[in-house]
């Protein structure tokens, strides 16, 4: 559904300065869906021995970029909590969000899968992290086949 419409990733005044809130605004309210789904899917997926069908869902319907960049800000909000290994504190970090304040609301807490659990969080994200090598990897041997069709 929304797999391949993009992060938009500047802030809510950059968008408006630049007549782009329509985008923004999209944007937002995708993130917000993902980061309920994942709010409601993650433990009873985990539970039920299905998270990997839960990840391939969210990649389908989100995309990988925009999964891991909801993730990612609750990873960031949670960067105390020695459940989330370093590799997934480290990869998160990439992602910047803004820390405007948009009609009223906290931005540190935008994006925020407060009902999961750090263990399950640091598992998705460390299986969205293979994905995503796995995605390079791909695009990197598609890259080469092309470089030699030019030769």
């Amino acid at each position: 559904m929304y797999a391949t419409m993009p992060v938009y990733y500047p802030s809510f005044r950059y968008a408006r300065e630049h007549d782009e809130t329509d985008l923004w605004r999209e944007s937002h309210r995708v993130n917000m869906e993902c980061q309920g789904k994942i709010n409601r899917r993650a433990l009873e997926a985990y539970n039920s021995r299905e998270l990997d069908l839960m990840i391939d869902d969210l990649i389908r319907i989100y995309g990988l970029e925009r999964t891991m960049c909801v993730l990612s800000r609750t990873i960031q909000y949670k960067d105390w909590d020695e459940r989330l290994s370093q590799a997934v504190r480290k990869r998160a970090k990439h992602f910047s969000f803004s820390e405007q304040v948009y009609e009223g609301n906290d931005p540190t807490k935008q994006y925020i899968c407060h009902d999961l659990h750090s263990c399950i969080l640091d598992e998705v994200y460390r299986k969205l992290m293979e994905k995503e090598a796995e995605q390079a990897a791909f695009d990197n041997r598609q890259q080469a086949l092309f470089d030699d069709l030019e030769l």
